[in-house]
């Protein structure tokens, strides 16, 4: 269900961000959050709780499309690929902060099964977390320059871009502002764009290219099996037989969370750049794949001391490979890829396809894990191959 209201998170902020503009999208995926949240605090049985992690999911969707589409329009052209890919790196750490958080309640408050605070406190602390955001927003956050230039608020749209590039002294104001007005003049010829562009322009002539680099790139995370080292990491290791499989996945995830930092310096050089590190990350996460499978052949699924670091290594080097490819650089394609009256749906299609894959992998990859017959071996490998051959053409 999570899942499948993200999706339709992710579809409804490509119109709401259209119509209303990227900062009332932002503020509504707080707004969910706190509803969401709240739901869990107060829940009471399974289903209370199954309606939190909907509206959860709504919120995290809607995030998750309007985040890149903001950034992309708003971060100035030298760092836009950094702050793009600065997002995943936020939810990589709030991913391991929700981890150690709920670890250190279960040791504080777990032995007592009356006592609820083991898992009362992560909720409360997920109250806090878009509340700082909120404060932020209320202070920091305008609207974007070039939503309000493609609704005929120039004015507006040339205080905005004033005010975001306020910290730099040589700031040549009329060219910033030139440029994406040019940019939406030239592509729409004048004509009032959001309103009249649908999705289907996405798959009309080189917006149909622009929309493949917007999908793909992200999409192949899902493929080569990224929830591996993710939601299901701490099972994986679970019944591999770590004797602590939570701490081998908190070294996973700080392993990427490593690596995230590491590509802001590579991501904008010209011998790496974006398709460098798609391409680099995709093949050591097959690579990864690969030795994990055959670690599974010849241990026959019983692991020793050192067989244990082995895998624990190549799990972490796939986490690393995973954030500095499609993680990192594929969410930098999909903010950037679309063309500026059509950006929002892009990344909207970019997001969505991501999270269709995702639903499909998470769905299956328990029956993957559980049962050695269901034809789950190998398919990291095969999903891996398939994907660097199809990212030829994001080239």
């Amino acid at each position: 269900m999570f899942a499948t209201f993200q999706v339709l998170g992710q579809v409804s902020a490509g119109f709401i961000s259209d119509w209303f503009g990227r900062r009332v999208s932002l503020y509504l995926v707080i707004f969910w959050a706190y509803i969401g949240v709240m739901l869990e605090v107060i829940s009471k049985d399974w289903r209370m709780w199954t309606g939190s992690k909907i509206v959860i999911g709504y919120a995290t969707g809607m995030m998750q499309s309007t985040v890149p589409t903001y950034v992309a329009e708003v971060a100035p052209r030298e760092c836009r690929a950094i702050g793009l890919s600065f997002s995943y790196l936020c939810m990589t750490f709030g991913s391991l902060l929700s981890t150690l958080v709920t670890y250190g309640t279960n040791l504080k408050w777990g032995a007592d099964i009356n006592d609820d605070r083991a898992f009362r406190v992560p909720l409360y602390i997920g109250l806090a977390v878009p509340t700082l955001v909120l404060i932020f927003e209320l202070f920091i956050l305008v609207e974007s320059p070039s939503w309000l230039i493609m609704r005929g608020k120039r004015d507006k749209a040339r205080s905005n871009l004033a005010y975001i590039h306020s910290w730099q002294k040589d700031f040549d104001l009329e060219r910033a502002f030139a440029e994406p007005e040019y940019t939406l003049q030239k592509e729409a010829e004048q004509s009032e764009l959001e309103s009249q562009s649908s999705y289907l322009d996405c798959f009309k002539g080189v917006d149909l290219r622009r929309t493949f680099c917007a999908v793909f790139p992200p999409m192949t995370n899902n493929l080569a099996g990224s929830n591996l080292t993710g939601q299901y990491a701490t099972y994986f290791f679970e019944i591999a037989g770590s004797n602590d499989p939570l701490v081998n996945s908190v070294i996973t995830t700080i392993v990427g969370l490593l690596a995230n930092v590491a590509t802001f310096f590579t991501i904008e050089t010209k011998s790496v750049g974006r398709w460098g590190l798609l391409l680099g990350g995709l093949i050591t996460m097959t690579a990864s794949m690969l030795a994990i499978g055959l670690i599974a052949e010849i241990t026959h699924g019983v692991y020793s001391y050192a067989s244990g670091v082995v895998l624990t290594f190549f799990v972490a080097l796939f986490s690393a490979a995973s954030t500095l490819g499609p993680g990192f650089a594929g969410f930098a394609y999909t903010g950037e890829s679309g063309s500026s009256r059509l950006r929002a749906k892009t990344t909207t299609l970019g997001v969505v396809g991501n999270a269709l894959v995702g639903l499909i992998m998470t769905t299956c990859l328990p029956y993957m894990l559980n049962a050695t017959t269901a034809g789950g071996r190998g398919w990291g490998i095969k999903t891996g191959m398939t994907a660097c051959f199809f990212l030829a053409l994001t080239r």
